[in-house]
């Protein structure tokens, strides 16, 4: 009796609460500190350079003194000291497991006299008199430089096409490892070569991309005034600037921005697959990315405040059309691993003193912070995690639900470009499981969280 008795005040008591139009609420995130793990502890006052973070996030590195020169510290333990150390956030391996950096000794008359290095895994190997652009291959086995006018791979000398090796433009693996690409330049004139041979000479090569399944290249170069893409060799249409080219995940696909014209009269708009899109006047576009599944292209468009009046909103542009307006610039745009949700950094009108940042998910604003660091989804697209940082302190938000504070740990560079903004600082290990370092004093942790939904 006493449970239809309760089984009836459960039912009123259930279509009152939908009458009142009351809903129930979400249910809270209950997260846990597994684990605070010593990685190592540093002197800040003798550390001259920002630090570098592994690609796993369980790695730190940076340049310190030592007795009068400069060595690079790994993981707590200093290495050689030089004259001066040259790392930045490719010195370690895509696996994390190797580090890569380069070293100098000055002579008596610089730079004739400069001794270069190449250190890999602790070894210096042979002196040179320059050395650059050091590179790990993806599957981390190879290491490629650049050094006295040639390329080195794996210390070894790679055939050279009788032309110089452009320092300005980096060398670059294949995914599958299987390729290197780098340019050289004969007679003023610089070409792409690919596993040794060069391709056709232009006047500029700009940025280089190799499809995911590595079958296909593709590269911005320069001839006269005018700058076009080439795809496996075959020059496309010509604008008056390229940027942002990308591949899709699936390979199918390759979309860039292009500009033609100048001033109150440019006009730019994404190029896909060699279809232009809407021309968009007056204004940036930025943030080109395809989602996981190839089936969606999505891009951000903000006016510029020179040649506009009034407020200058952003728009996150999504297969063609106008999703989302914002107030400010977008940065970091971002698809979830199943392609069904979007995000990004925003914030508010940038022309106050001080602007407030927050995260947009699926058009919905989250909370305003001084500024916010890395962000992802979880593996399984139902979580936003990412680090807000006030203050010289930080701390991990998913969902909303704020973490412990710790001191702040700098990116490794003041302003992050591209490439270091994907190296996210929060790996996870499992869907509901994530690790990332923080700094306590004058000691750096590994901090291990899980987090789960209180069904209560």
């Amino acid at each position: 009796m006493l449970t239809r008795r309760f089984l009836i005040c459960l039912m009123v008591f259930s279509v009152t609460l939908m009458m009142s139009g009351c809903t129930v609420p979400e249910p809270e995130l209950v997260r846990t500190v597994v684990s605070e793990q010593l990685v190592c502890k540093f002197d800040s006052r003798k550390i001259g350079s920002p630090l570098i973070y592994s690609p796993d996030s369980r790695r730190v590195a940076y340049i310190a003194e030592k007795a009068g020169e400069e060595c690079a510290v790994i993981d707590g333990v200093a290495g050689k000291g030089y004259s001066s150390v040259h790392i930045d956030f490719r010195l370690f391996s895509p696996d994390s497991k190797r580090t890569a950096y380069r070293a100098v000794n000055y002579g008596e008359n610089p730079p004739a006299g400069n001794k270069w290095f190449v250190v890999i895994d602790g070894e210096e190997g042979d002196e040179y008199q320059t050395a650059d652009k050091v590179a790990f291959s993806p599957d981390s086995r190879h290491v490629a430089y650049m050094a006295d006018g040639g390329v080195y791979l794996d210390r070894v000398q790679v055939k050279s096409p009788g032309a110089t090796v452009c320092e300005n433009n980096d060398i670059l693996f294949s995914p599958d490892s299987e390729h290197l690409v780098y340019v050289v330049e004969l007679n003023g004139k610089q070409s792409v070569v690919v596993d040794g041979v060069p391709g056709k000479q232009y006047d500029q090569i700009d940025t280089i991309v190799f499809s995911p399944d590595s079958k296909c290249l593709a590269y911005v170069a320069k001839t006269g005034d005018s700058w076009f893409v080439v795809v496996d060799g075959i020059p496309a249409n010509a604008y008056d600037s390229i940027e942002n080219i990308v591949f899709s995940p699936d390979s199918k696909h390759l979309a860039y921005i292009a500009r033609v014209g100048s001033g109150r009269s440019a006009r730019r708009f994404v190029v896909l697959d060699g279809v232009e899109g809407e021309q968009h006047e007056s204004g940036n576009l930025a943030n080109l990315a395809f989602s996981p599944d190839s089936n969606h292209l999505a891009y951000t468009f903000r006016g510029n405040p020179a040649y506009t009046s009034g407020r200058n909103p952003g728009i996150v542009i999504v297969d063609g059309e106008e999703r989302e307006i914002t107030e400010s610039d977008v940065r970091h745009l971002l698809f979830s691993p199943d392609s069904k949700r979007l995000a990004y950094i925003t914030s508010e009108f940038d022309w106050l003193p001080e602007p407030r940042y927050f995260i947009v998910v699926d058009g919905e604003k989250g909370k305003k912070y001084e500024s916010i660091g890395d962000f992802s989804f979880s593996p399984d697209s139902k979580h936003v995690i990412y680090i807000n940082i006030y203050g010289g302190k930080m701390f991990v938000v998913v969902d909303e639900t704020e973490g412990k504070e710790y001191d702040f740990l700098s990116f490794t560079s003041v302003t992050p470009s591209a490439e270091e903004l994907d190296i996210n600082r929060i790996v996870f290990d499992s869907a509901d499981r994530f690790h990332y370092l923080v700094k306590k004093g004058d000691s750096i942790y590994l901090v291990e969280e899980t987090f789960k939904q209180d069904q209560r």
